[in-house]
């Protein structure tokens, strides 16, 4: 979060200094433009931090701008050299780009809309641009070509991957999108074999098999495709359903949904336009009209996502009253930003209630049906449970066809939204649940102690436990404090859990008035976080050196961090006069060294054996080993 945040900061100063280096353009070449077009920044905007403005004294007036303007300031930038021959070097299309991403921000930024044609024009030239450039390199490898010129063998490499970036290799299959045609093929493929998985009844009206002769026409990309759509009978809410099961990318493991993007969506939309052109079929009147709503409500999703994920400041000052812009070309002035020109469907409300009431008895259905074969310890096998969701289907479609239910586009009611997800049981994991590597383990062969994890969350997984995500199933970890080296199956598991865990929670567990019930029930989010705050404050009395930094440095620290700093040796490198004198004794480890005993090859020992029989009991130790052997019978029984 630390990296993005500074990255945009970044971003946002490089977007001040271009609209700089514009309006200074215009204050030498279009002088009256410059006193008309841009405005004074007043000292409230200059003090806003949020605005980046720093060293800028003005800023253009956005609503009211004259894109042919921006135009011959991108038309100065254009040449970025001219060679001693006469050869122009154009700039790059990025660059170019980025001054219009300047202005959109700053437009953004004041509250203030373009106008309506700015887009259009801008998007033409930088198109024209782009292809200039390409046509410019081009002719340069063709005039190499054309003089015999010989090219020594360690620069034709270079001058390949030149030609290849600028389009003059593979210009073939970019024309003809042969490419494009594959990926599309593919992902109509997608579609039809998830049908078969989830809708078979519909699977086997709404495509059709591919004949022998359609097979054979390489210019129809079928390949390995045995089906096509029906496309003029299209069902758009199977479709639907189909993408609606494409939209989480991942699940983490704290539980947290990964959308997937709203290209990738868009493309199997775009894949079914295209097939339906291909098989010369119309797709349904209400198809596009439909789609386009889902998409655009899709779009939104990921939007607000996205602005979850990372939080971006939206606030915005009032709307500025609108200026002139006195010069040759008057501008239309745009007084709000254009409106999406998607229509959305007017559903029925009998519509939705039908369709609601489906989902839940669907989903409730699924959910009782999975618990109890889990329940009784039983594998549910896919077929049955397939078998009997047709059949519950069947009932439910008899049922609804009782109701009277008005449908706007007249799609038959027989397949409707996808199933819901069945709801996954949580499992407790054993001493002995997992078997690998010839041994049994209490924890699964992919668990990993999570990284770069912070204090609390760390503490939290000490005393409570978690879950972890293994393939399809939820497993529920043991508390961390209750693990041991050998609960653990490779040596990286082993060296976390030691280095990194043990020392930072066994020393907040030291915390005096710290009791740690022995019921996992009695340790709730409220007993954590009281736990946490009393564990802190020892902390602070013991190591007052590490909180002296900044409270959002110190609670950025990772766990691994945390026991690095508050090591022994790290204690007696940086901290205070009092936290030495809090340390306790030295150990064999981090003892001073001393050549004492009667041999002086080895370190000094006060007292010497030579059988384990002859070491001296230490009682309280294995006092301590017993009562952790029994809480970890006791967690693991019924």
């Amino acid at each position: 979060t630390i990296g993005i945040e500074k990255k945009q900061k970044r971003t946002m100063k490089e977007y001040r200094n271009r609209i700089a280096q514009i309006y200074k353009w215009w204050e030498l070449h279009y002088e009256e433009y410059y006193e008309n077009g841009t405005r004074p920044l007043s000292k409230k905007e200059k003090d806003d931090e949020e605005k980046f403005h720093h060293n800028n004294t003005r800023d253009i007036i956005y609503s009211g701008l004259n894109v042919r303007m921006v135009k011959a300031f991108l038309s100065s930038k254009k040449k970025k050299r001219i060679e001693a021959d006469g050869t122009v070097t154009l700039t790059s299309f990025s660059t170019i780009k980025k001054y219009n991403e300047a202005i959109k921000w700053g437009s953004r930024c004041a509250g203030e809309p373009l106008p309506p044609d700015y887009h259009g024009e801008i998007n033409s030239f930088l198109q024209s641009h782009t292809i200039e450039r390409k046509q410019t390199q081009i002719d340069a490898h063709h005039q190499i070509i054309n003089a015999g010129i010989e090219i020594a063998p360690e620069h034709r490499k270079d001058i390949f991957e030149t030609e290849r970036k600028s389009g003059t290799i593979g210009i073939e299959k970019k024309r003809t999108g042969k490419k494009t045609m594959q990926e599309y093929r593919n992902r109509i493929a997608q579609i039809y074999k998830w049908w078969e998985l989830h809708y078979e009844e519909y699977y086997e009206n709404g495509t059709r098999p591919l004949s022998k002769k359609e097979k054979d026409d390489e210019e129809k990309f079928h390949h390995n495709n045995t089906r096509d759509i029906i496309y003029s009978g299209l069902n758009v809410r199977m479709v639907k359903a189909f993408l609606s099961s494409k939209k989480k990318k991942r699940i983490e493991a704290d539980g947290t949904v990964t959308l997937t993007s709203f290209s990738t969506i868009k493309k199997y939309n775009e894949a079914i336009k295209w097939g339906s052109r291909q098989a010369e079929q119309d797709l349904p009147p209400g198809y596009h009209t439909e789609m386009s709503a889902f998409l655009q409500s899709y779009n939104e999703e990921v939007r607000q996502a996205q602005k979850e994920d990372c939080p971006v400041s939206s606030k915005k000052e009032p709307e500025p009253a609108q200026k002139e812009c006195h010069t040759d070309e008057q501008v239309p002035m745009a007084s709000s930003i254009p409106l999406s020109s998607w229509e959305i469907p007017d559903l029925h409300t009998e519509t939705k209630e039908a369709i609601g009431t489906f989902k839940n008895d669907v989903g409730e259905a699924i959910s009782k049906v999975v618990n109890a074969k889990l329940a009784s310890k039983e594998e549910v096998n896919i077929l049955v449970l397939k078998n009997f969701l047709n059949d519950m289907k069947r009932d439910i479609i008899q049922k609804l066809e009782c109701i009277t239910v008005v449908n706007n586009d007249d799609v038959p009611m027989d397949w409707l939204a996808p199933v819901p997800e069945p709801t996954v049981t949580v499992l407790n994991a054993g001493p002995f649940q997992f078997t690998y590597q010839g041994k049994v383990w209490c924890v699964p062969e992919s668990f990993q102690f999570p990284a770069k994890i912070n204090r609390l969350d760390g503490w939290r997984r000490w005393l409570q436990g978690a879950i972890h995500f293994d393939g399809t199933k939820q497993w529920w970890i043991k508390p961390y404090r209750k693990l041991c080296h050998s609960d653990l199956h490779s040596a990286q598991l082993k060296n976390a859990f030691t280095i990194e865990w043990k020392p930072i929670f066994t020393k907040m567990m030291e915390a005096p008035g710290l009791e740690i019930p022995t019921e996992l029930k009695d340790i709730d989010e409220a007993f954590v976080q009281s736990s946490f705050e009393t564990a802190t404050g020892y902390l602070k009395s013991c190591f007052s050196f590490i909180f002296k930094a900044s409270e959002e440095k110190v609670d950025a620290y990772t766990i691994g961090t945390w026991s690095s700093k508050i090591s022994y040796n790290s204690v007696k490198k940086h901290g205070t006069a009092e936290d030495i004198a809090k340390l306790p004794p030295p150990t064999a480890r981090n003892k001073n060294k001393s050549c004492e005993g009667s041999n002086p090859g080895k370190r000094g020992r006060d007292v010497t054996w030579h059988h384990a029989d002859e070491a001296p009991a230490n009682p309280e130790k294995q006092r301590r080993t017993q009562e952790a052997t029994k809480a970890d019978i006791a967690w693991h029984l019924p």
